[in-house]
């Protein structure tokens, strides 16, 4: 494992035949993955036939296709395992947040609710009023005049507010969540915060990743990375119990200790935070992040945001110095 306590360190897919640290990670997770029919792996790194079985049969366990692929949605599910309900902010991208049919609602309700003028799916953001008060309030709003004002604190004019609405959803856990959304051919973003008026803490690490979604090329980006980093964060502190069993009497382990994905160095590059490490450092108003943010053009491609998000990142917390 290297010193930065990366795995999954590209967003290849991993499968029969495949070879390296990953799949040396891979197998050790699955090791700890009881109970299974199958015999315990020999983590050599080697993706081979008794490689293969165990990941369809974890695969088949939680309901997935059981194709034998670890890609997002398998390191999803081996992120997804045992979330505590202590405050780690965001879970934007487990996909057990989020039902199909949940998603067919949000669809329905912004297509019955567009409108020739105002924002791009037709309220007028901050004014809680016109079709949007009276044509189901309960499901989406968009920012207040008052959450507008403490984001540009933040973000300055670097935000497009006519995209962005709120939700009373939560995701796994009761953590909030952030998606973003096809909406008939516009991207919004949609942040599930369990309130209309979130503390302003969660207002703002949410934001981060609605910033995350407009400044790059690819509006979903940040949910992928965000699935990697925190499935990465798992596979690494169980196989850092191999060496350190103590850590296992940690009540965050393994989701959040010792390796978190929320966590990160205070002096790490802005194009080397991966999602939830950059939203981190904004809710805690690290000033080189902040700055960063800010001055970014609304709706314009960050080459930074980009390189971000290109890897999964998280962060040892026995380490001296993390946040």
């Amino acid at each position: 494992m290297s010193d930065s306590g990366q795995i999954f360190s590209s967003t290849k897919n991993l499968s029969i035949g495949t070879s390296g640290q990953d799949v040396r990670d891979l197998q050790t997770a699955l090791n700890l993955r009881p109970p299974s029919s199958l015999p315990i792996l020999n983590p050599d790194g080697m993706f081979g036939a008794k490689t293969d079985a165990r990941v369809k049969e974890f695969q088949g366990n939680k309901g997935l296709v059981a194709d034998g692929i670890v890609g997002p949605k398998t390191r999803a599910a081996l992120a997804g395992l045992d979330f505590p309900t202590t405050d780690h902010g965001s879970n934007c991208c487990n996909p057990e947040n989020f039902s199909s049919g949940q998603s067919r609602e949000v669809s329905e309700f912004l297509r019955n609710n567009r409108s020739s003028a105002g924002n791009k799916s037709g309220f007028s953001a901050g004014t809680g009023s016109g079709s949007f008060a009276s044509a189901g309030a309960s499901l989406l709003q968009p920012l207040t005049i008052a959450q507008i004002g403490q984001a540009k604190v933040v973000y300055g004019a670097s935000l497009d507010f006519s995209s962005i609405f709120i939700s009373r959803q939560t995701g796994v856990g009761g953590r909030p969540f952030t998606f973003a959304f096809d909406d008939n051919g516009s991207t919004v973003q949609i942040m599930n915060c369990g309130s209309f008026t979130p503390r302003p803490r969660t207002l703002i690490h949410e934001l981060a990743h609605v910033w995350q979604s407009q400044h790059h090329a690819d509006k979903y980006r940040f949910m992928v990375n965000a699935v990697d980093s925190q499935a990465g964060a798992v596979v690494a502190s169980t196989a850092a119990a191999i060496d350190d069993p103590i850590v296992i009497l940690n009540k965050n382990f393994p989701t959040f200790y010792p390796f978190d994905a929320y966590a990160y160095d205070p002096g790490l590059p802005f194009a080397n935070m991966a999602a939830e490490q950059m939203a981190k450092a904004i809710e805690n108003g690290e000033t080189a992040v902040v700055a960063h943010v800010k001055g970014v053009t609304k709706n314009m491609v960050d080459p930074a945001c980009v390189a971000a998000l290109s890897r999964p990142g998280f962060a040892d917390r026995r380490r001296a110095g993390v946040k």
